[in-house]
C-alpha cells in the first residue's frame, strides 16, 4: 500500500469562504467526478503569490488523494492517489 505520484491538472469545484478558507467539494479526473467526503489534512508551502496549498482528502468512494492549488495562477492538480495493493 502507498501513494503513487499522479501530478495531473484537474478541474475542481471549490468553495471560498468570506474568511478565505478554501474547501474543495469535488474534482474531475480520469473521466469521473469525485465527490470530496472529508479533508483530512491541509498545509501550504511557499510565500506570497507562489504559495502552494495542499489538501489530503477522502472521497465518497473511500479513495484517498492529495490535491494542490497554486495561488499564483489559480490552478489545481492531483498530486497523489492512494493504492491499496
Amino acid at each position: 500500500m502507498g501513494y503513487v505520484e499522479i501530478t495531473e491538472p484537474v478541474k475542481v469545484v471549490v468553495s471560498f469562504s468570506p474568511e478565505g478558507v478554501i474547501q474543495p467539494l469535488s474534482f474531475s479526473w480520469s473521466g469521473r467526478e469525485h465527490q470530496v467526503r472529508e479533508i483530512t489534512y491541509r498545509w501550504r508551502t511557499g510565500k506570497g503569490r507562489s504559495t502552494l496549498r495542499f489538501f489530503a482528502i477522502t472521497t465518497d468512494a473511500e479513495d484517498a488523494y492529495q490535491l494542490c492549488y497554486r495561488d499564483e495562477d489559480s490552478t489545481w492538480w492531483l498530486e497523489q492517489g492512494w493504492t491499496p495493493g
